[in-house]
């Protein structure tokens, strides 16, 4: 297997590995966290439910999945992502394996609960595998680890064959075994990961206490951002199947195809949506997901219509409609662009250097941190809040990168040969312009002095311990001046006192 990204150390052979596991193992949860997407139109027709109660047995697991991230995460600082992460498989196989003898819908419902942890296996995962690389790789191997959403498809292009041949408790008995041995597999082929003193601190922490980022905005910001790119993908992925059946008429198997049309886009991309989100920034890609976005669904919510236009002789009528071919391009354009929204998210979201920075200064602004240790706090009508440019300025100068001589000289010979634009070489390298013009001057000043005959240098140590030699050398010769000086001046002042 050919390495595409490297550990920390640059040794761990099995990080590879432990990534392209962890994404086997996402692909086949995600695989279970979608099965009612197929098995929930066998499930319909069964018990005859209404379509409000269809969508609620749909949407149930997406719910437990998605509310359980929350604990999940945590669980996995405290105990370890890769016991987690079994354990979510295990039981979410046993859940979808259960689903054979429910005979209501109640049960139905119960069950879909538990299968929707399988959807937890993301928030367990991500801190899991990014352990395992260096902070520079850790961007790809996330986006791999990440393209595990293609499960979607997997269920929508097999779920059908099996389900015609074997019915829909066929499905759920395959696609249980099927993530019992992934689990299996798992813990055979990946190890702990590597944990650092950080990583034991937050898993000292009190549960109550991790939820205290929930205080800052961008987290809520964030969240709807991702609500819109993922959340509807998975709404989508879960309701096309259906919608292809009952609108356009379709099998079940070619509607599950179809589905998968939208699926497969909605998560390969993924990887490309963060090379983008490196290029020309992660807000210009959210603002073109967005954009598309709306008019995408736009167009595929405009009901067929007929108008009627009075004309001069006789009524003039056409209609609209959007037919199946038309359907489907839309349909993949929409997954496009939100398979570049679900990377660009990612991408968006500040460092934790930053969000414990900022952490740090709402904690000191709360608790008046800014006064003297024992000095009486004074009662004032509201709380001190320090200017919203000086609390930027803090935060920049808290996650600044500094950059030694040898980088500078290596940025600016880049921007001296030519081959990128100095606008990419700054992006590149995270610096501003301003900055690589000041390094740039400075560096051609230093060359023209050189030129110019100034060898102006630092002093070798050897130099260094001569002019102490000879300083201290110089002191002496100082002091014995002052002592003969002082002797002089006593002997003339003795002199004087016997002529008296």
């Amino acid at each position: 297997m050919a390495t595409l990204v490297t550990s920390p150390s640059g040794t761990d052979e099995k990080a590879n590995q432990v990534l392209w596991t962890s994404t086997a193992a996402f692909t086949a949860s995600f695989a279970v966290w979608t099965i009612f997407a197929i098995i929930g139109i066998g499930i319909k027709e069964e018990l005859r439910l209404s379509e409000s109660q269809f969508g609620l047995l749909v949407g149930t697991p997406i719910l437990s999945g998605s509310v359980s991230r929350l604990f999940l995460g945590m669980w996995s600082d405290r105990y370890g992502g890769r016991k987690i992460f079994a354990a979510l498989m295990f039981i979410s196989a046993a859940a979808t394996y259960a689903l054979i003898w429910a005979d209501s819908y109640v049960t139905m419902l119960l069950a879909g609960l538990v299968v929707g942890l399988a959807g937890g296996t993301f928030s367990v995962g991500v801190p899991y595998v990014s352990r395992f690389f260096s902070p520079e790789r850790q961007g790809t191997a996330l986006g791999i680890f990440g393209a595990g959403n293609v499960g979607a498809a997997v269920t929508k292009f097999l779920a059908p064959f099996v389900m015609v041949a074997m019915g829909w408790r066929g499905v759920a008995e395959v696609w249980a075994a099927g993530l019992a041995i992934t689990a299996v597999l798992f813990l055979l082929l990946t190890r702990d990961e590597p944990r650092s003193a950080a990583d034991a601190q937050a898993a000292r922490e009190p549960f109550l206490a991790q939820f205290k980022v929930l205080v800052h905005a961008q987290v809520w910001r964030f969240s709807l951002y991702y609500f819109f790119v993922f959340g509807g993908f998975v709404a989508l992925a879960l309701w096309l199947p259906h919608y292809l059946v009952a609108t356009y008429g379709l099998s079940l198997s070619s509607a599950g195809m179809l589905a998968a049309f939208y699926s497969v886009p909605a998560s390969l991309f993924r990887i490309y949506g963060g090379v983008l989100s490196d290029r020309y920034g992660a807000r210009a890609v959210l603002y073109w997901t967005f954009g598309v976005g709306i008019l995408s669904t736009f167009m595929l919510s405009y009901p067929p219509t007929t108008y009627i236009i009075e004309g001069i002789r006789e009524p003039i009528r056409f209609s609209t409609s959007l037919g199946l071919t038309p359907f489907l391009v839309i349909m993949f354009v929409l997954g496009f662009f939100m398979s570049l929204g679900k990377a660009a998210v990612f991408k968006h979201c500040p460092p934790s250097a930053l969000l414990r920075h900022t952490e740090g200064l709402h904690e000191r602004r709360m608790a008046g941190s800014s006064s003297p240790p024992g000095a009486k706090m004074k009662q004032t009508s509201g709380p001190v809040r320090k200017p919203a440019e000086a609390v930027i300025k803090d935060i920049r100068r808290a996650t600044r990168r500094q950059f030694s001589a040898e980088e500078k000289i290596r940025i600016v010979l880049e921007g001296l040969r030519g081959e990128d634009s100095i606008a990419e070489l700054c992006r590149r390298e995270g610096i501003a312009s301003s900055m690589y013009y000041g390094w740039s001057k400075e560096f051609l000043e230093a060359g023209k002095k050189r030129l110019a005959g100034d060898t102006a240098r630092a002093a070798t140590a050897d130099e260094v311990q001569d002019l102490r030699r000879e300083a201290g050398a110089l002191k002496e010769v100082v002091a014995d001046l002052v002592l003969e000086n002082r002797l002089l001046k006593k002997s003339m002042t003795a002199a004087g006192g016997d002529e008296a």
